[in-house]
């Protein structure tokens, strides 16, 4: 009787090990799968130069317009204009568009979270701006490119045609959606 009771004690106990251990999994599986991404994420971000960045934007051989957006992690502003950029180039608004993003976060770590925490991955190749906007920015004529976030739109051969430094509502948002399909120095196809 004592080596029943003790067998069936220890099944119930294993039986609700397992039980604590599957609730536990399904309660932290998203954050381990999270986690996941932003490791893979931080090991592809590129450290770039404002010299570097400021050769990207003057690539006219493709003849495509640039969106700039430079931002933080940190910075509650970013996210509200990170948010609706995402929006625009998940409804296929940007199509045909370079996206340059850059992140001011000293950390590839606080940057790649930033970008899963929000949703953000798999929308633009982030870099990590070693330097400041206004040295990227400046020698291309930009001259709001002192604070974050900052965005910008160049056309098709490297001219800035519009920029924005602090929060960017939906009428502005709007205003660069309309200037995209005069600026590209490539033919568009009908």
């Amino acid at each position: 009787m004592k080596k029943t009771k003790k067998k069936t004690s220890l099944s119930v106990k294993l039986l609700l090990a397992a039980v604590l251990v599957a609730a536990l999994w399904l309660e932290y599986e998203p954050l381990i799968t999270r986690y996941t991404e932003i490791m893979q994420l931080h090991g592809e971000i590129q450290p770039i130069s404002p010299q570097q960045a400021s050769g990207m934007l003057m690539r006219p051989e493709d003849g495509q317009p640039t969106l700039v957006y430079v931002y933080a992690g940190w910075c509650p502003p970013c996210k509200e204009v990170g948010h609706l950029l995402a929006g625009k180039i998940n409804d296929g608004l940007f199509g045909g568009t370079n996206l340059l993003f850059m992140s001011l976060d000293e950390k590839r770590y606080d940057m790649a979270r930033y970008i899963v925490n929000n949703g953000y991955s798999g929308l633009f190749t982030p870099y990590q701006l070693v330097g400041t906007p206004a040295e990227a920015l400046q020698p291309l004529g930009a001259k709001d490119a002192t604070g974050i976030p900052y965005v910008a739109l160049f056309d098709g051969v490297g001219q800035l045609q519009f920029e924005r430094a602090g929060s960017l509502n939906e009428a502005e948002m709007e205003h660069i959606l309309s200037l995209l399909p005069q600026m590209s120095s490539v033919p568009q196809e009908p």
